[in-house]
């Protein structure tokens, strides 16, 4: 199967006419912001505390494995303009294990814990933050996570 890559399009819903020979159809698309969540790619594989972190199937996404023995993590820093951001991550489950987002060398999370079904909007302020992707203590996974962060205003 191909692949198609379009940029420069504003973010939001939009149309794109695709033409055949003398046929041209014209198919809805929904623009995504930017992600901003760091590829952890450099990291992987590494095994931590019994869990195995390595990339996972889709670009971007680390595959997650083993039952852990501690709290578990991998992490990355971002720096960040202030703004409201969205932090996601298809497959997430709560505290039990999933992304979360703080100010880098606090002790505070700013925005934590994202399932799919409850992705977490904040507002920051411009600055340093480390962004993780963690096992809760005594969870088995086998799930490929992938986390996202963009800014939405």
């Amino acid at each position: 199967m191909g692949a198609l890559s379009v940029t420069g399009l504003k973010t939001g819903t939009t149309s794109l006419d695709i033409t055949a020979g003398t046929v041209t159809k014209s198919v809805p698309v929904r623009v995504a912001p930017a992600g901003l969540f760091p590829i952890m790619d450099n990291q992987l594989p590494t095994t931590v505390n019994g869990i195995t972190f390595s990339q996972g199937a889709l670009p971007g996404s680390i595959h997650v494995k083993g039952t852990s023995t501690a709290w578990t993590q991998i992490e990355a820093d971002v720096t960040l303009e202030a703004g409201t951001y969205t932090l996601a991550c298809t497959n997430g489950k709560g505290w039990t294990y999933g992304v979360r987002m703080r100010i880098t060398g606090g002790d505070d999370s700013i925005i934590s814990g994202p399932s799919d079904g409850a992705p977490k909007t904040g507002k920051l302020e411009a600055g340093a933050y480390d962004v993780n992707v963690f096992v809760a203590n005594k969870q088995t996974v086998d799930v490929d996570l992938t986390p996202t962060l963009v800014k939405t205003k």
